[in-house]
């Protein structure tokens, strides 16, 4: 079992690369042909910068012998439509030798519990239809669709 916590700041180039590496991984082929890298990934900082700014967000980092291996990047955002707190998955990411042993779950539960103690009793998590393991894994961990955004490419 691996010990999650809060990340520390010496860990924050490992987490932005990876989460880099996520972020390009969400775009369909399509996107990539048109995309920069670069502009990509200054993107994918900007976007953590932010998620991390909220009030209550924490980065949540797995260690196995004091090596990250995981994390989970946890926001609290306004309801789009009542306005109350909820949290929101930002991005969760397990090294490709450690996938399939638990690890995502250890780490969503450790985010799920950081919500609770702030009193939110929900979170969300956008995942990219190009990724079914993760959408799996988020209904085993009891995610129901809550609604559906679509693209028409014009």
């Amino acid at each position: 079992m691996a010990d999650i916590g809060p990340m520390q700041p010496h860990e924050w180039t490992w987490l932005l690369s990876r989460s880099v590496t996520t972020g390009w991984a969400q775009l369909t082929p399509t996107q990539q042909a048109a995309a920069s890298a670069v502009d990509v990934a200054h993107r994918v900082q900007l976007m953590l910068t932010r998620a991390l700014t909220a009030p209550g967000a924490t980065a949540l980092v797995a260690r196995e012998q004091g090596v990250p291996v995981g994390y989970i990047v946890v926001s609290v955002v306004p309801d789009e439509l009542t306005g109350q707190a909820s949290g929101l998955f930002v991005d969760i990411y397990v090294e490709p030798e450690r996938r399939r042993t638990g690890l995502a779950s250890q780490l969503t539960a450790a985010g799920e519990e950081h919500l609770r103690q702030l009193g939110i009793r929900e979170a969300r998590r956008w995942i990219a239809t190009q990724n079914p393991a993760s959408f799996r894994h988020a209904q085993k961990d009891g995610c129901e669709v809550e609604k559906v955004m679509l693209l028409k490419r014009l």
